[in-house]
């Protein structure tokens, strides 16, 4: 069995039969939380720096799958979000949330299964930076539709 369909098993587990967790277990889970976002975006960069610009391969599929998630799926959501009345923060909230980058879980996984890292590393690394750009434009968009309030 995967390590981390036990450790899903186990917390549902431990939340259905409601099993108190001791005090330092639980702030040892905190602490390992908190490490685990750094230590992705480390192996993201270190596999980044592993790959030779000049073999880079931007194709159809990938740039597709970064126009989706952070452009088009953003502005489906807005659209989906006002037709079952979700208004104010919760939109913005929302929508903001949808417009993020890909998770840098593509990456360990794929590394995890000892696949092709390439695609997921540049899927990540292009979706963060795209977001630069596309999280103001969708803030944009829905300050030109008055939506946000």
């Amino acid at each position: 069995m995967n390590p981390n369909i036990i450790a899903i098993l186990l917390g549902i587990f431990v939340f259905v039969f409601s099993i108190p967790i001791p005090n330092v277990v639980n702030q040892l889970l905190d602490y390992i939380a908190a490490m685990f976002a750094p230590l992705s975006m480390i192996i993201i960069g270190c596999s980044l720096a592993d790959i030779q610009l000049k073999a880079l391969s931007f194709n159809r599929l990938l740039i597709l799958a970064i126009l989706l998630k952070n452009f088009i799926y953003p502005i489906f959501s807005i659209f989906i979000l006002i037709s079952l009345g979700v208004t104010g923060t919760s939109l913005l909230t929302t929508v903001i949330l949808t417009s993020c980058p890909v998770a840098g879980l593509v990456v360990l996984f794929t590394l995890e299964s000892k696949g092709d890292a390439e695609p997921g590393i540049l899927l990540v690394s292009l979706s963060t930076i795209l977001s630069l750009i596309t999280i103001p434009f969708i803030i944009f968009f829905l300050n030109f539709l008055h939506l946000n309030s």
